[in-house]
């Protein structure tokens, strides 16, 4: 028989709902019961359990299941349990932070029925104020959370679909260097003798055009000296869940690729793995093995956080700038993934086919590097624009 019992937090009075019998599941066959807490008055508890029996009169016991979904921070509950079953943990380590940091603030306690377009637009509008470069994230996300509601069948319809994301001046995310910048940055780096993993680290960046976590990832069996070779095939992530960890599945089944790398490339890591392997003894670790990473903690060989790179990076960029005459010109600061982006600029310079660097680069398709590098670096502008008049003067 159902309880209400009167409880404290603190200084404040609640009530409670307990032991609340209402009937056998249709499906399993089992006795169901529910609660509910954190009622202000009794009279809102007794309410909650006529409509509790209401609702199980009316759709039977197995539509209830337990699940009582008013709130979209409730519905967001499920969907992450949804999620788990279908994208990886960096994914939904994500999702999670998003939706937890930005999303759920302000509309996680607002009841479903009131989240109206209209509603949801002025909560557009606030995280473009706020967010102008992550409003439309934080919209798909929504999104994505309200879609399931639909399937659900605790909305009829997707309220956050109508809504428009105001304009947001974009700016020019995709900082690279020129040919000069980054030949001379990794002529600077390679000087130092003590830290020479972080000068092979960013020359495969430079050279490979790999990111970070697929480069922090490799093990000496994925080069191929023979046949000058490089496989990109598994990737560092990091999640507050799971720490850090080697994921055996790239970002898309594209990701997973083998390249060639040139001579210089391939002469510095045999020159690295010789180095590792004296440096490594040192700490007790044989790391003459195939299946041992290219870059790892020295002291522990454990893997390297994925967030190193930027601080190694950082550190460089201001002691080659600090190492500068004052009349010449600073470097400006990239993160690691920039060099992944001056390798694709380079190559598009170079003249190389845009399905070529599409499946260097490990992109699902072409029109993916189209978009990102729907830019073109001034040298190919001036090419552009010295053809065409070659052109219009024959």
């Amino acid at each position: 028989m159902a309880k209400i019992e009167e409880y404290y937090l603190g200084k404040n009075k609640y009530y409670r709902v307990t032991n609340l019998y209402i009937g056998v599941d249709e499906i399993t066959g089992k006795k169901k019961y529910k609660g509910k807490s954190k009622f202000t008055k009794k009279a809102e508890a007794q309410l909650w359990i006529a409509n509790t029996i209401a609702k199980v009169n009316k759709h039977g016991v197995s539509d209830t299941n337990g699940v009582d979904i008013t709130t979209f921070e409730e519905l967001y509950n499920l969907w992450i349990i949804h999620q788990e079953k279908n994208v990886k943990a960096s994914s939904l380590s994500t999702y999670k932070y998003q939706a937890t940091k930005f999303v759920l603030p302000d509309i996680g306690s607002i009841p479903l029925k009131k989240l109206s377009t209209p509603y949801l637009q002025t909560v557009i509008h606030k995280w473009h104020s706020s967010h102008p470069n992550s409003v439309r994230i934080f919209k798909t996300l929504t999104s994505q959370i309200l879609k399931y509601g639909v399937i659900l069948g605790v909305l009829d319809h997707n309220p956050i679909t109508p809504t428009l994301v105001p304009r947001t001046v974009k700016k020019d995310k995709l900082k690279r260097w020129t040919k000069d910048q980054l030949i001379d940055f990794l002529n600077f780096l390679g000087q130092d003798k003590k830290h020479k993993y972080k000068y092979v680290f960013f020359s495969i960046l430079a050279y490979a055009g790999l990111r970070r976590g697929e480069a922090l990832a490799l093990e000496w069996g994925d080069i191929d000296f023979i046949k000058g070779t490089l496989t990109v095939n598994k990737t560092v992530n990091q999640t507050k869940e799971l720490g850090k960890y080697i994921n055996n599945s790239p970002k898309t089944q594209s990701s997973i690729r083998t390249i060639s790398i040139d001579k210089g490339l391939l002469d510095l890591l045999f020159s690295w793995r010789t180095d590792q392997l004296s440096e490594m003894l040192l700490y007790g670790f044989n790391t003459n093995n195939l299946k041992q990473r290219i870059f790892t903690m020295k002291r522990t060989n454990d893997i390297i956080h994925p967030n190193s790179p930027t601080t190694w990076l950082g550190t460089a960029i201001d002691s080659y700038n600090k190492a500068l005459d004052d009349d010449s010109e600073r470097l400006p600061y990239i993160s690691p993934h920039g060099f992944r982006h001056t390798h694709a600029s380079l190559l598009i310079e170079a003249g190389v086919p845009i399905k070529e660097v599409s499946d260097r680069l490990g992109h699902a398709d072409v029109k993916l590097t189209l978009d990102i590098y729907n830019h073109i670096t001034k040298t190919q502008e001036k090419n552009a624009s010295d053809l065409f008049s070659k052109y219009m003067q024959n």
